[in-house]
Order: structure tokens, then C-alpha cells, then sequence
């Protein structure tokens, strides 16, 4: 089975909370899609008397039977006190994603599989519409998804272990994938990691060209911070070299230097590095030597 799904939003509409899951198969040969498993409980609600159309107040509402995510689905309602004050749809009417459909307009619910590993994100497919799960197209049916006869001729491997930490590099670095953006704008230097997989032939096992592996959905490479939040944080950064002093003898060998600082203050340990330079000059004889 796939992982749980967050549970769905509380709120005056939404009196009853669900979360899902769904056996890790494909869909294909025509058959329909494997069911979700649906998970319900009630939701710890305050005041709940000031409602925006087209919600209704009731002092006594009903939420499993007025929640198309509910319909059909008599045993998540089992011993439930049926009495719940708080914002209903009108009569003839089930809440739905914020709104309120006739019956025949409930969707299906799809869960979407995170790359990253995160929970499965549940998306309602609108009643007569169509949904691309592996390689088949699913037509949602009556609050249930069918789906065609295509089979896949390509599948996904399994993830490559994460690779060690990278050199920390700059945020603007264009080793940086466009995947960490939004999770590292107050970072100046930063370490990531990558995972690999392969888009592979489901007959041969062997990975397809290159100009193939689009038939496999979802992305073959990812990024992630490394996990050790301090492998960036004690950087040694230097200021640029300052001139050269002038030669301490004018002539028959001197000696003149330049210097840099380290940039943060105090210096962190790994600011050990040379922080003056020197340099032989005015190396010819003095006249009458």
C-alpha cells in the first residue's frame, strides 16, 4: 500500500476529515482502477454559525451524508453522532472541495505520488473527466475510476541511494537544480545531495535511449539539502588581496607583503589559511656593490 495521504482540512464546511491510500498497481486491461482506501473522523470545530453562500447553517447537521468524499461509504459513518452544528450545503446538494455539487457531479479521488517521498497529495477528478495514471487513461464513472487497456512499455527503477554532500556552492550556482528554489532563499552557501533513477524497457530491463525516457512520467533526477544544517555555516570567507606594501629596501633585495582578512568575525576555525602573503623585490645591486 502507498503511504497515507495528510488528512483533508477541518473547517465549518468540512465537518469530517479523510485521509487516503491505494495499493501500489498499475491500472491497466480495462479493469477499474484499485480502489482508495478512505479513512474518516471528525473534526474539533469552534463556532461555526457565520457561513458564506452557498453555505446554510444547521444547529443539527449531518456531514456523512452531506460530503461527496462520504457518498457510498455508510461504514466510515458507523456509530457517529449524527447531530454536528455548522455549514451545510443546501438541500439536493454535497460539499466538495469548498463547494457544493448536485450527486451526480461528485468526482473521484486520485492520489498524486510525490517524488520526494512525502505523503500521496489527494486530487478530486471532476465526474466525466479523465486522468493519465501510469500509461493508461481513467475515465471517473460514478465516483469511480475506469481506466483503458494500455499497458506500459517503460517503467521507473527504483532510487539510487542519496550521493554524499556536495561542496557547498553559492545560492545563484548553476550546479543548483530549480527544485530547491523557495527552500533556500536566506541561504548564501549551500551543500546538496542527488538521487538517481533510470527509465528502463519493461521487457528487457535495460535502460531506453535518451530521446525516450519522456514515456516515463516523472522526473529521473532529484536534489535535496544535505541534512547536516551546519556544513555550510563555518565557512571561511576571505576578503580580496590588498596592493602590495612598498619594498623595504630600495635596492640588493627587499621584502614587501599584502594581506587579506577573514570576512566573518570572529574568524571560525576553517579561517586558518595564509592571510599575508610576501614577496622578494628590488633585487638588483645597490650602485658600488
Amino acid at each position: 500500500m502507498s503511504a497515507w495521504s495528510v488528512w483533508s482540512r477541518c473547517s465549518c464546511e468540512s465537518q469530517r476529515q479523510q485521509r487516503y491510500r491505494v495499493a501500489l498497481t498499475s491500472a491497466t486491461r480495462g479493469q477499474q482502477c484499485t480502489p482508495v482506501e478512505t479513512q474518516s473522523q471528525a473534526c474539533s470545530l469552534s463556532q461555526c454559525d457565520a457561513c458564506e453562500a452557498p453555505f446554510v447553517y444547521s444547529a443539527c447537521g449531518a456531514p456523512c451524508e452531506k460530503q461527496c468524499a462520504l457518498m457510498g461509504r455508510e461504514d466510515m459513518c458507523v456509530g457517529v453522532r449524527e447531530c454536528t452544528p455548522g455549514c451545510y450545503c443546501p438541500e439536493g446538494l454535497l460539499q466538495q472541495n469548498g463547494s457544493c455539487v448536485p450527486l451526480q457531479e461528485c468526482g473521484c479521488i486520485y492520489l498524486q505520488h510525490q517524488a520526494s517521498g512525502e505523503s500521496p497529495t489527494p486530487i478530486t477528478v471532476a465526474q466525466g473527466a479523465t486522468v493519465t495514471i501510469d500509461c493508461s487513461t481513467c475515465l471517473c464513472h460514478d465516483g469511480t475510476l475506469h481506466c483503458d487497456m494500455r499497458e506500459c512499455e517503460v517503467i521507473l527503477s527504483e532510487w539510487s541511494e542519496w550521493t554524499p554532500c556536495s561542496p557547498c556552492i553559492p545560492l545563484n550556482s548553476e550546479q543548483l537544480g530549480t527544485s530547491l528554489e523557495g527552500l533556500i532563499n536566506s541561504t548564501k552557501m549551500v551543500s546538496i545531495q542527488r538521487r538517481f533513477r533510470a527509465c528502463l524497457d519493461i521487457d528487457s530491463g535495460l535502460p531506453v535511449k535518451r530521446e525516450e525516457e519522456n514515456q516515463c512520467l516523472g522526473p529521473l533526477v532529484e536534489e535535496r539539502l544535505c541534512p547536516d544544517a551546519t556544513i555550510c555555516r563555518d565557512l571561511c570567507h576571505w576578503s580580496v588581496w590588498s596592493v602590495w606594501t612598498a619594498c623595504a629596501q630600495p635596492c640588493s633585495g627587499g621584502v614587501r607583503q599584502r594581506y587579506r582578512r577573514p570576512l566573518a568575525s570572529p574568524a571560525g576555525p576553517r579561517c586558518r589559511s595564509q592571510q599575508t602573503q610576501s614577496q622578494s623585490c628590488n633585487t638588483g645591486l645597490c650602485p658600488g656593490k
